[in-house]
């Protein structure tokens, strides 16, 4: 692929293969092997449950798992889930279009900011840089709120951009609209980001007086409104203050400050994520760090994904409670900053080659204990490992040139991502007898499903059922009295606690974080 076009070389007919590399990028990094993923508890069948149930019972508005309301989330994951399953029907891939539909949304947005700032081919590289992200790669292929929220949150940004900066009314609208759906995504802060981005920046360039004028536009707020407020109205309407203290006090405002703790950590929490995140582009730090630098003392406008990122940044290092896929949104400026940057790279300069050998290094010492300790015996894995050191390691000897050195980086990705899909794909295949069981047994032969003392959402949602949870052993022995037969669940550190009951273990698994499982069958009622 090459990076080398100018607006003016480009005729017309041509132009569209941008476009097109932006999805065949989407397709290798996102497409490839995602519907072997089993659904990942604790929060994805989450998502995919309670769309579903929202299909079977025809109710829209309150979104539901395992028999009780959920009010972690406003509606429109589910509602996108929910679509997709009525096109596509009920499955873990269907479950997760709408997440991957929307990172190749994300994409085709900062293609096209990236064409009217800088050109055509560091458009296309600012799309390679988000598309190569890991956390993005994670993120774009999960059944969760999180690309639809970054979807909507940048098209609102970058329609508030052009509404004030070019004067549009037409993508001022816009902006107020896009703000809405991401309101409706989760919550608050989806109006929080751009809006504090856009304030921010356009106070320091234009003035607060000038920025406060062109945002407080009459018919934005109305049509916010009427987008954004009719489903949290009926909301409280049904569930009144419960819903209020639930969803907006205790998911947003006290978990901000700290009031409810759930996910505290230090203030410096996001920089091994974005560090991690952004590993197959470290070899470029120095390159981004002195553009950062011009950009600064030029003040030009690129500072605005300077001020757009680092907002994001420290808004939520600031917060009580941190969460990975807090900061998603920081990655559309920030790639679209290093694509600039690297864009003006032609050699392979000796900072990159010496970053690049201290990480051959280090994947060579994580291969070799991965081995060691047999954390992981799927040898495709340890082979695609060494597919990734073998490409370090050229990327050494054979980088010197620009041109050559992105074509490397780019084989990087690929067998980082072959390497993830196959530790995912085993772990498919390992869990996948549980699932097939569970199935069998709610479709064939009817029996009740029980968890003991610690549940497992996966099974709720490949069960199709709500499941009770059963807290103590005299509460499953009166359980079991009642059923000819029935289907436990459970931890194996609960197991032992079982013996003498007259169960079977039927399928033990461990879950994604290698924790011992059995699924146990009880086919009559014990001897007493």
């Amino acid at each position: 692929m090459s990076f080398s076009d100018d607006n003016n070389t480009l005729r017309p007919g041509y132009r569209d293969y941008f476009t097109v590399s932006v999805i065949v990028i989407w397709a290798l990094f996102f497409l490839s092997g995602f519907s072997a993923t089993p659904l990942m508890p604790p929060d994805e069948p989450k998502y995919a449950f309670a769309a579903a149930k929202m299909i079977e019972t025809g109710d829209f508005v309150t979104p539901t798992f395992n028999c009780q309301p959920r009010f972690d989330k406003p509606p429109l994951i589910y509602w996108a889930i929910a679509l997709s399953y009525k096109i596509f029907g009920i499955s873990d891939w269907a479950a997760r279009f709408p997440a991957l539909l929307a990172t190749l949304g994300v994409m085709l947005l900062m293609y096209r900011a990236g064409k009217e700032r800088f050109d055509h081919g560091t458009a296309v590289l600012s799309v390679l840089v988000f598309a190569t992200v890991l956390h993005v790669w994670v993120m774009g292929r999960s059944v969760a709120p999180e690309m639809l929220l970054v979807f909507f949150e940048v098209a609102a940004i970058f329609s508030f951009y052009q509404g004030i900066e070019k004067e549009k009314k037409g993508h001022l609208y816009l902006g107020y609209i896009f703000s809405a759906f991401a309101f409706l995504t989760k919550g608050p802060v989806g109006i929080l980001i751009p809006w504090a981005v856009i304030f921010f920046y356009f106070s320091y360039t234009k003035g607060v007086f000038h920025t406060a004028k062109k945002m407080l536009n009459p018919l934005g707020i109305i049509l916010f409104f009427v987008i954004g407020l009719p489903w949290y109205i009926m909301m409280i309407k049904i569930y009144g203050y419960r819903y209020v203290e639930e969803f907006f006090l205790f998911h947003n405002i006290y978990r901000f400050t700290g009031q409810a703790r759930q996910h505290s950590f230090r203030f410096y929490y996001y920089i091994p994520i974005l560090l991690g995140s952004l590993y197959l582009w470290l070899p470029f730090s120095q390159e981004l760090w002195i553009h950062l630098k011009r950009i600064v003392r030029e003040k030009s406008d690129e500072l605005f994904f300077v001020f757009w990122a680092a907002f994001v940044l420290i808004f939520f290092s600031i917060s009580s409670n941190k969460l990975h896929n807090y900061i998603l949104i920081a990655y559309p400026p920030l790639a679209l900053l290093i694509g600039s940057a690297i864009r003006q790279v032609r050699v392979f300069t000796k900072a990159v080659r010496n970053i690049y050998i201290g990480l051959a290094l280090i994947e060579i010492l994580a291969l070799v204990t991965v081995a060691y300790l047999k954390i992981s015996t799927f040898v495709p894995v340890l082979l695609a490992g060494c597919l990734v050191i073998f490409v370090s390691l050229l990327a050494v000897v054979k980088g010197n040139l620009f041109e050559r050195t992105l074509s490397l980086v780019v084989a990087k990705g690929l067998a980082i991502l072959l390497l993830l899909n196959l530790f995912v794909a085993g772990h498919g295949l390992q869990i996948s007898p549980a699932y097939a069981f569970v199935l069998h047994e709610v479709i064939s032969e009817n029996s009740p499903i029980y968890f003991y003392k610690d549940g497992s959402e996966d099974i709720v949602f490949y069960a199709n059922r709500c499941i009770s949870e059963l807290h103590s052993l005299e509460e499953l022995k009166k359980v079991i009295q009642g059923h000819n037969e029935m289907v436990l669940f459970v931890r194996g550190k609960y197991l032992g606690e079982l013996q003498g009951l007259n169960a079977e273990v039927i399928v033990p698994f461990n879950d994604i974080r290698g924790r011992e499982r059995y699924i146990l069958e009880f086919e009559r009622p014990p001897t007493q």
